[in-house]
């Protein structure tokens, strides 16, 4: 059986455990310390935060990423205007139309091979370079445009807009890496 872990934590109270294989050709078993990327699992989680910011009237559905994060559309020319078309919710709903990062981290997967990926599965990657990588590759479409193009990078925006600590969303907490830690470096 492929293997699954789990941690639950109520307040000083923590279960941690696990059960299956992490490798069903080498009967190699899954253990509670082990490292996993959750991948597009936690777009579900990040989604949640955000609307929970809109109904707070924290961040604006229809207000532009760059409200936001401006550092990540840096000057004033194409690059802003791009940012300033792009709502939270064309980012939540991938139609902001911003490259997904994935082939700028795993350069071996434009050839359908694996290596990149093999070699780079214990890497962690920052988030604001994973946004760099996707905004350097061209755009799918213009924001908004149907239909959408799924993009990991929306989901790593959105994080980064969680994590901002901008008086619209609330200062950082101490501790609290937000939504992104999974797609780097788990805690």
């Amino acid at each position: 059986m492929y293997g699954t872990y789990s941690s639950v934590r109520d307040g000083r109270a923590r279960w941690t455990g696990a059960s299956g294989l992490a490798d069903v050709d080498t009967g190699r078993e899954v253990t509670p310390r082990m490292r996993h990327r959750v991948s597009s699992i936690s777009n579900t989680f990040t989604s949640v935060a955000i609307m929970q910011q809109v109904e707070r009237g924290r961040i604006g559905l229809d207000a532009p990423v760059t409200d936001y994060v401006p550092e990540l559309f840096k000057g004033s020319g194409a690059d802003r205007e791009r940012g300033d078309a792009i709502t939270i919710r064309v980012l939540l709903n991938h139609t902001s139309h911003i490259a997904d990062y994935v082939l700028g981290a795993f350069p071996s997967l434009a050839q359908h091979a694996t290596a990149s990926l093999d070699e780079g599965r214990f890497r962690s990657i920052a988030p604001g370079e994973l946004v760099r990588l996707g905004l350097a590759a061209d755009a799918t479409a213009r924001p908004g445009a149907q239909p959408g193009s799924y993009a990991n990078t929306n989901y790593v925006i959105a994080g980064l807009i969680l994590e901002s600590g901008s008086e619209e969303i609330g200062p950082k907490k101490p501790g609290v890496r937000g939504c992104l830690s999974v797609h780097g470096d788990q805690q």
